[in-house]
């Protein structure tokens, strides 16, 4: 683990230092899904473990940087629309 201090560089979001906690949550992240990409052993984060370490949504954004910073990767998703009764009924 690097002992540089991490921060959120999203265009959109505060600024956040990480703290140490949450510097070592980047760090299991990233290597759950190093070792998953690269077919080793590898073990579920326990919740319990982490539970309290991200509070609020400008830390969880941060961290979510963080990682994919690490990853390499630029973040990505799609929208999912809920507004048709039968999309709607996939998620009850």
């Amino acid at each position: 683990m690097t002992d540089a201090r991490e921060e959120s560089t999203s265009p959109t979001h505060d600024t956040v230092t990480l703290d140490e906690r949450q510097r070592q949550l980047v760090y299991a992240l990233y290597e759950a899904y190093r070792r998953d990409l690269h077919g080793l052993k590898n073990e579920p984060l326990d919740e319990s473990d982490w539970e309290g370490v991200v509070c609020d949504d400008a830390t969880a954004y941060a961290v979510q940087d963080a990682v994919m910073a690490r990853k390499c990767e630029a973040l990505g998703g799609y929208k999912v629309s809920l507004t048709s009764p039968e999309t709607q009924r996939m998620l009850d």
